[in-house]
């Protein structure tokens, strides 16, 4: 499996400079051993160095590999975040920067990344967050590999707006039966999940309706498939029995499946979390109900 990969050039930054600091520290301490001030900067230089040189080794991304199956982000010491490109529902251009206390050009040519959304391979540790630092390089195999739109730059919905123009007057229609199967999967899953819960809300003298929506990224609802990218949501409402109490009710959701526009289809990420989510909403908020009653949930 033939493999790229690209560089994080804030984490070579670091590197080169704490280098710089660590040679200029010993020129400085190994000079004629008489003067104290110089020998004093000189050991300051060598431990800032080894400051640059020690943080980002152990706890930054150095490098970035692609391949046809995933993207891996590496460190040296800790282990890589792994993603399938199958698993990932959305990339996004994003920007780190955490205040103006920098310069401008260290903004633009460090602070700007891609930010992955998807489910990661293996064990979620505290240090993976999916962010590839952003460079010519990177924006080229991602996409290269990754059969989706990045989001997140300037004019995304003039860029939106022209594609859905140009597919529309050439009649071409996004396909969409993959994404209808897993659809279907996740409704049969959602309402197993819940089915536990019936009889509990039974003897509440509740009831539990469930439906599922389309929600786009401008939080746009709808009830069957857009022709843009969505999250397939599965929606509870928990309500009181009878026609008196027809406002009284609450609801808990959970996201079920991600979905973006591939070059030909529509693509879909199982959100892995789903079950626990929307179980742990249900329980908690049936046992508030039960202390509290559902008034405290009411929602008109």
């Amino acid at each position: 499996m033939k493999k790229k990969i690209a560089f994080n050039k804030l984490f070579n930054l670091f590197i080169i400079v704490g280098v710089l600091l660590i040679i200029a520290g010993c020129v400085l301490v190994r000079g004629d051993g008489e003067a104290e001030p110089e020998i004093a900067l000189g050991i300051g230089f060598i431990v800032f160095g080894a400051v640059f040189v020690g943080a980002p080794s152990a706890f930054m991304s150095c490098i970035y590999v692609f391949d046809e199956q995933g993207v891996s982000i590496c460190y040296i010491f800790l282990p890589k975040e792994r993603y399938l490109w199958k698993n990932i529902h959305q990339i996004e251009a994003t920007d780190d920067s955490t205040g103006s206390s920098r310069s401008a050009i260290f903004d633009l040519l460090f602070s700007r990344t891609f930010q992955i959304s998807g489910n990661v391979e293996g064990k979620l540790r505290f240090y993976m967050n999916g962010t590839i630092r952003r460079s010519i390089r990177t924006k080229l195999l991602l996409e290269r590999y990754w059969d989706g739109e990045i989001t997140g730059y300037l004019f995304d919905e003039i860029k939106e707006k022209i594609r859905e123009r140009k597919a529309k007057k050439q009649g071409r229609a996004i396909e969409a039966d993959e994404v209808a199967s897993q659809e279907r999967e996740s409704r049969k899953s959602a309402k197993s999940w819940i089915e536990p819960f019936l009889a509990d809300a039974k003897q509440l003298d509740l009831q539990i309706d469930t439906r599922f929506i389309y929600v786009t990224r401008d939080s746009k609802e709808f009830n069957s498939r857009p022709k843009k990218p969505y999250t397939y949501i599965a929606v509870a409402k928990i309500s009181a029995c009878g026609e008196e109490n027809k406002d009284k009710f609450t609801e808990v959701s959970a996201d079920l499946l991600f979905v973006r526009l591939g070059k030909k289809a529509f693509i879909g990420t199982v959100n892995k979390t789903a079950q626990e989510e929307l179980t742990f909403y249900l329980e908690d908020t049936l046992n508030e109900i039960k202390k509290n009653g559902i008034d405290v949930h009411c929602d008109k």
